[in-house]
């Protein structure tokens, strides 16, 4: 498995041997795959961390978004009660 030591240590000629075999349907694809793919329970604590940053990042444009807004939007107190 010369293959998934080189994929496991960044080398791109490996990742793109891959992708081929992938797209060929090949046996030996499935063989890789199934020994660089990270179990369940591994997964998991990654999901949450990246709900967790989409929930963030939804938080911070939405509080620019409001900030721009109200920025944007003129009010007119001149002191004769109509705002």
């Amino acid at each position: 498995m010369d293959l998934i030591e080189r994929i496991l240590h960044g080398d791109p000629r490996a990742a793109a041997r891959l992708i081929t075999m992938v797209e060929n349907g090949t046996a030996e694809a499935v063989a890789v795959l199934k020994a660089i793919y990270l179990p369940l329970p591994l997964h998991l604590p990654m999901l949450a961390f990246a709900l967790f940053g989409g929930f963030v990042q939804a938080l911070i444009f939405t509080t620019l978004t409001a900030v721009y807004i109200g920025g944007a939007v003129q009010t007119h107190e001149d002191g004769n009660g109509h705002g």
